[in-house]
């Protein structure tokens, strides 16, 4: 008997990802409805700083509007949770805080599977291949004009060692973190442009995979010679990618 209701406690939260909306079997229904980008990049920026996390910025900047729109289950949702992010996840300079939240909106919000992927895909892609940050607050933290930079990569690590190189700033400077501020409100705002796209139907893929991850892939994905890997950007963790290849 024990098992058998632990297997009905578990299913009782599983994901039906076979819906338009993301429904649980409890019954919750996490419904989209459109957005306004820019207050979007506005609410990310001043939670970000709020939270100190890139994560929690862009996750909570979407969910706390649905919360004013829709009520709940977005009013009940401990936005809290998503401050581990900052820094890559706890400072381990991994996958970028600003992505994180965003594709974990996605995931929350988009209940199949196909779409899920390709919005965080778009999302992904559009991150590494622009140069950011270019959000502008009405009040910045901290007054800065700042430069852009492509960080072809969506790690945290390689990100921001591009910026800093370029901004001429070390990584505790001011100056660094007003960018990561400023990049949180332009991934929250590129996520509710998708999110938007996709409820209207209107969302189309803008990006793609470059031409050297392809030659990469070609052996190393699903179906190349060597099918090691499970990746979609090469040069974030390998670079320069064919250094020293085989």
């Amino acid at each position: 008997m024990m098992v058998s209701s632990g297997a009905l406690a578990l299913s009782a939260w599983a994901v039906n990802t076979n819906t338009t909306d993301n429904q649980t079997t409890t019954g919750k229904t996490w419904n989209y409805v459109p957005l306004d980008t820019e207050r979007t990049a506005a609410l990310a920026y001043q939670l970000h700083n709020q939270g100190k996390s890139c994560m929690y910025g862009v996750f909570s900047s979407i969910v706390k509007q649905l919360a004013e729109k829709v009520g709940e289950p977005f009013r009940s949702f401990p936005c809290e949770m998503m401050v581990y992010g900052a820094g890559g996840v706890a400072g381990w300079g991994t996958l970028c805080g600003a992505l994180n939240g965003g594709a974990a909106a996605i995931s929350l919000l988009i209940g199949t599977a196909a779409d899920r992927q390709a919005l965080t895909d778009e999302l992904f892609l559009w991150y590494q291949d622009s140069q950011i940050p270019t959000y502008v607050p009405e009040n910045p933290f901290f007054k800065a004009d700042l430069p852009v930079v492509k960080p072809d990569s969506v790690l945290c690590h390689p990100s921001v060692s591009a910026w800093i190189k370029k901004a001429k700033v070390n990584f505790y400077s001011k100056e660094r973190e007003e960018r990561c501020t400023r990049l949180s409100a332009d991934t929250a705002r590129k996520t509710v442009e998708l999110l938007n796209r996709r409820h209207l139907g209107s969302f189309t893929k803008q990006y793609k995979l470059n031409g050297e991850t392809v030659g990469c892939l070609s052996c190393h994905g699903k179906d190349g010679i060597k099918a090691d890997v499970l990746a979609k950007s090469c040069a974030g963790c390998h670079s320069p990618s064919h250094n020293q290849h085989p």
